[in-house]
């Protein structure tokens, strides 16, 4: 949705709103997930998955992952101990 489409559906004069710079799509796939962990509902061990994709696979680390997402940093570090469960336990 375009910027005027969203004013015009919030029926706002300005609405607050993030401007990103992406460069490189994988710099596009991290903003994306980093949106979906702070936005979307999800269960503790999706989460967790979310993070481990940070750490793996953009290099962040448990520190840069707090501060993006804006928890601390022991909440991530504990969520993603969650990964290390049996894959029965993590499946209830």
């Amino acid at each position: 949705m375009k910027e005027g489409s969203c004013i015009k559906t919030s029926q706002k004069e300005k609405i607050p709103a993030y401007i990103l710079e992406v460069i490189e799509e994988s710099e596009m796939m991290e903003v994306a997930l980093i949106e979906n962990i702070q936005r979307e509902n999800l269960n503790p061990i999706e989460e967790s998955e979310a993070f481990a994709i940070l750490q793996s696979k953009f290099n962040l680390s448990q520190n840069q992952i707090a501060k993006t997402v804006g928890k601390n940093r022991s909440t991530i570090t504990n969520s993603l101990r969650l990964l290390q469960l049996p894959s029965d336990i993590k499946k209830v």
